[in-house]
């Protein structure tokens, strides 16, 4: 109830301010998500600063850097004279009122599922001026998904492989079932072996690991060098994914750990590494 009320609120918030009397819309996005959603969009041109992980396209990195994920350099984005700050995640949520004083406006939206991107794409689309252009991402993002649902459902669930998604090593952190990294795998054919755990994200024993074994391992956020280190350590050395090289670690971080436009071609990626076990 609490969130559906925020997002009326943001909604109306964007009738009220969406546009900015005849001047072009200044942005700065401290979330790369937020930052490769305008570029989808195509209304990069209002991109007047971005966080230090805003890298993509190739061509936001030319954008002046006004801060890190989540945590604005203030005086940086004053100097910028935006007329919105654009995040998912923001450390200080008292940088709302201060920026507030400079007239500019901060819109927080969350990027923890495929109905917050959908929602981000018609809040934008507002804030920008480009309705039609979200209005048309949204109904293809929503095909997308349907069509490979349907695909993931023809898969007989004995036939589904089970894997371990690993966001860290030491500790063992890995994603559960209010994490959208399930969703990307259950939509790609497989099955999270943590898609019980409450929390969206976890640090997990690798004495559960051993219990409940995964006929693949995904590491995309760990260095190849520390994945070939890992997998020769007690205990993970003896999983049948290790012994028979279903180990994974050359895929882009950025397909599966964005809530974005391109969660769909993560999920296609996800498919290929799925697949190519059939024959390993």
């Amino acid at each position: 109830m609490k969130k559906n009320l925020l997002i009326l609120f943001l909604i109306s918030a964007v009738l009220c301010f969406g546009k900015t009397e005849g001047k072009d819309i200044r942005v700065v996005s401290l979330s790369p998500n937020m930052t490769e959603t305008i570029y989808a969009l195509g209304q990069e041109k209002c991109l007047v600063g971005r966080s230090n992980v805003c890298n993509y396209p190739e061509a936001a990195k030319k954008i002046p850097i006004a801060g890190h994920f989540g945590r604005p350099d203030v005086e940086r984005v004053i100097t910028l004279k935006p007329d919105y700050v654009i995040c998912s995640a923001l450390a200080d949520k008292a940088m709302i009122k201060r920026f507030k004083r400079f007239n500019i406006k901060v819109f927080f939206l969350p990027a923890k599922s495929f109905d917050d991107y959908f929602r981000t794409l018609e809040i934008l689309g507002k804030i920008l001026d480009c309705p039609e252009k979200a209005e048309l991402l949204c109904r293809r993002g929503r095909a997308e998904l349907t069509k490979l649902k349907q695909t993931a459902d023809k898969i007989p669930e004995e036939k589904k492989k089970k894997v371990l998604f690993v966001i860290w090593d030491m500790p063992l952190m890995t994603i559960g079932k209010d994490s959208f990294i399930t969703d990307m795998i259950s939509l790609a054919g497989g099955i999270s072996v943590t898609d019980k755990h409450p929390q969206a994200y976890f640090t997990c024993a690798l004495e559960w690991i051993l219990a409940n074994p995964p006929d693949i391992l995904v590491f995309p956020k760990i260095p190849s060098k520390r994945v070939r280190e890992l997998i020769k350590r007690p205990g993970w050395k003896t999983l049948e994914a290790v012994k028979r090289g279903r180990l994974f670690y050359k895929i882009n971080p950025d397909l599966l750990c964005r809530m974005g436009p391109r969660t769909i071609e993560g999920i296609k990626q996800l498919q290929k590494v799925f697949k190519s076990v059939e024959t390993k």
